[in-house]
């Protein structure tokens, strides 16, 4: 399969410049060290997923999560996207219907570090990625340990793993 097309996709040459002068800065000056974006929907192991870690990230001020079910179909959330994706360290990506989605390429774009949760998901788009360990960080086994702090996990990332990926 070939990824989804990012946020940056049909903008003109001046926003894309804009897009990536704010991708490229220092972590140390983002506002979030973690951020989620997501609706409640899927299967029934990803809603307990979903809603598990947006308390977790709710319960923190290191974490900013953004619901996305608010908005109606159709609705374009480009500009909150991009906000918070270029303002975020760190960004979760729980799987939804599918292993893959779009949030995952949005976050690789805007230099926000990909948080994947299923060993799937390391096997997207091969011609792509060849070693997700390089581009994202994996919390294995959170679907089956409700007391792991993820938001805490990510707060001990050193600061030489966070410039490397």
């Amino acid at each position: 399969s070939i990824p989804y097309a990012a946020v940056i996709s049909g903008l003109d040459d001046v926003s894309v410049h804009a897009w990536i002068r704010q991708a490229i800065i220092d972590p140390r000056r983002r506002k979030y060290l973690v951020s989620g974006m997501w609706g409640l929907h899927g299967m029934a192991s990803t809603m307990d997923l979903r809603a598990r870690l947006t308390r977790q990230c709710e319960q923190s001020s290191e974490c900013l999560f953004t619901d996305l079910g608010f908005f109606r179909p159709h609705e374009s959330h480009t500009d909150v996207v991009q906000a918070v994706k270029l303002d975020s360290v760190f960004c979760l990506e729980p799987t939804g219907d599918t292993p893959s989605r779009k949030g995952i390429v949005d976050s690789i774009v805007a230099g926000c570090i990909p948080v994947l949760f299923s060993p799937l998901q390391m096997m997207l788009w091969p011609w792509h990625v060849s070693r997700w360990e390089d581009v994202a960080v994996f919390i294995e086994g959170f679907g089956g340990q409700g007391d792991l702090d993820v938001v805490a996990l990510l707060t001990q990332v050193p600061e030489a793993e966070v410039a490397r990926l």
